[in-house]
């Protein structure tokens, strides 16, 4: 079985973390020309600057050199005040003296990102030096090399400085303990990463001799900077790029970042330039293109078994709306539906169950979706209705796909209201269908829902001749009972029109006390049962 490798990429400029942060990276934007050598000011400086976005960290004033320079100003590109110089990149750099605590003094240039760092993120950071001016006789070079990043500018004073006139802090970039720099001609990069505390918007770049407290090898020496990156590695990048890789057998299949890129970081925390896989899967590498200072995502997808055929999930489409499906994936070679179609794709406009097979150089598939439709949305709402004053009605129903307006504004599914009034809401569908429901809800009085006399005289003439009990609202269930002294039971009655007229088993009962007792059920209130229950006077 051969191994087939399909690549398909594409490209997203997302700018965000993913490009350069630092504010005029490469020293290409001035406010005005250098007129003269040491014309990077500390950021208080309220006189005319030079380069955009660049100060001192220090009470003296690096340098900014400059093609636009005038001649004799020993600021210009490539010669000025400390020999010849090509630019990095661009026209233009800074420069200063470093390790000079012969003279009582050591510079260091301090730039501005574009935005403050966050917390918890991977900083990458990355610049480019060279020597201006060959160490002494007898001394190495630099060592120490960084950069500083805090939350605000700093400024040191002389007084302010340590006795070998370097600053005090301690730098999140170094190079390396053993590497020095010593070359005069050709460029060479500083460059490292951290994790950010948050906050951080400044950074400070020179010599840092604190970092082991070794000054051997220390030597006055001219530096140049250019071309100052730094990224955020955990932002979104600016390139990104998307591999599809397919694998007929069961070999490994090696995924490579980019081999002029730097700085490698996978998804499973791996540094290297390379990485083997066996599982199919989504896989990526971050990697940082320091020649543009660009983040560079590398996404593969890897499939390391025959071909699937994915229709993708059952689906529901609008009644008599057009829908494609699709077979995804780019492997297959012939395709059959269950509709005839040879296509990968086809149009559909009903619902239904379909099917396709499809054939690739190493796997046959097969797979089937059911498509719906969107019902139509109904609102049902019921009937007018009476309820209790009070007492909470709950109207509308929850329906996939649908959004809701009521007549109040209100635009979820249901409400709960204890307001009589009328109540209408519409429902619209995603395609567009719609319906209407209607309601009102008239409120009633159940606190006293049985009016009950304390006395009746059954005497035949026509007035208070019955003991009747009457509802005040809508009653479902009704028992009245009447009991004498003895507590024998003389009346019953299942309704409001049967009332008591005195007699038991036909016959006149005596004057005197008898007792009632009541269980009824509201119409409104189900399972709220009322009970009462007292003393009726029986007068001849």
């Amino acid at each position: 079985m051969r191994k087939i490798t399909l690549l398909a990429f594409t490209i997203n400029c997302i700018a965000a973390f993913g490009q350069n942060m630092v504010i005029n990276p490469s020293f290409e934007e001035y406010d005005n020309c250098p007129s003269l050598y040491g014309e990077i000011y500390p950021p208080e400086h309220t006189g005319p600057l030079s380069v955009t976005g660049w100060s001192s960290a220090v009470y003296t004033t690096p340098d900014y050199f400059n093609e636009c320079a005038p001649f004799g100003s020993y600021a210009g590109v490539p010669v000025n005040l400390f020999g010849y110089q090509e630019a990095k990149d661009g026209k233009g750099y800074a420069g200063g003296l470093v390790n000079n605590h012969y003279e009582g003094f050591q510079e260091y240039v301090q730039g501005q990102l574009n935005s403050s760092l966050l917390s918890g993120h991977e900083i990458f950071m990355h610049y480019w030096i060279v020597s201006a001016t060959a160490p002494v006789p007898g001394e190495l070079g630099l060592r120490n090399m960084g950069a500083f990043f805090s939350p605000n500018y700093i400024y040191y004073s002389m007084e302010e400085l340590h006795p070998l006139y370097t600053i005090l802090e301690i730098p999140q970039i170094v190079s390396a303990p053993t590497r020095i720099f010593n070359d005069t001609e050709n460029w060479e990069s500083i460059s490292g990463t951290f994790i950010a505390e948050g906050g951080e918007q400044w950074f400070t770049l020179g010599n840092f001799p604190l970092v082991d407290s070794d000054t051997s090898g220390w030597n006055p020496q001219a530096i140049y900077y250019d071309k100052v990156c730094v990224l955020d590695m955990d932002g979104d990048p600016s390139i990104a790029f998307k591999h599809e890789q397919v694998n007929c057998s069961d070999e490994f299949v090696t995924l490579n970042a980019p081999s002029i890129n730097t700085h490698y970081l996978w998804d499973d925390g791996s540094s290297l330039s390379s990485r083997s896989v066996s599982v199919s899967g989504k896989y990526w590498v971050r990697s940082v293109d320091t020649e543009n200072c660009n983040l560079q995502v590398d996404t593969f997808m890897v499939d390391m078994k025959y071909g699937d055929v994915n229709l993708g999930n059952d689906t529901v489409i609008c009644a008599n709306i057009s829908f494609i499906l699709n077979v995804q994936g780019d492997y297959a070679t012939s395709y059959q539906w269950n509709t005839g179609d040879t296509t990968p794709s086809i149009l559909i406009d009903q619902p239904g169950v379909y099917f396709v097979e499809a054939i690739g150089e190493c796997f046959t598939g097969r797979d089937t979706i059911v498509v719906t439709t969107i019902p139509a949305p109904k609102a049902d709402l019921p009937n007018d209705t009476t309820v209790c004053k009070g007492d909470i009605l709950e109207l509308g129903a929850p329906q996939q796909s649908v959004s809701y307006l009521w007549n109040n504004g209100y635009e979820g599914c249901c409400i709960s209201t204890d307001q009589p009034g009328n109540y209408v809401v519409k429902l619209t569908n995603v395609c567009g269908e719609s319906d209407t429901g209607e309601i009102e809800v008239v409120h009633t009085n159940c606190d006293n829902c049985i009016l009950i006399p304390s006395a009746f005289s059954p005497n035949g003439d026509g007035l208070n001749d019955l003991f009747k009990v009457l509802p005040n609202c809508m009653i479902s269930s009704y028992t009245l009972s009447i009991f004498n002294r003895w507590g024998q039971q003389v009346f019953v009655s299942y309704n409001f029109d049967n009332s008591w007229d005195g007699t038991f088993n036909g016959k006149p009962l005596d004057v005197g006390v008898y007792f009632y007792r009541i269980e009824a059920e509201s119409a409104f209130r189900k399972d709220d049962i009322i009970r009462k229950s007292g003393d009726v006077t029986l007068i001849r």
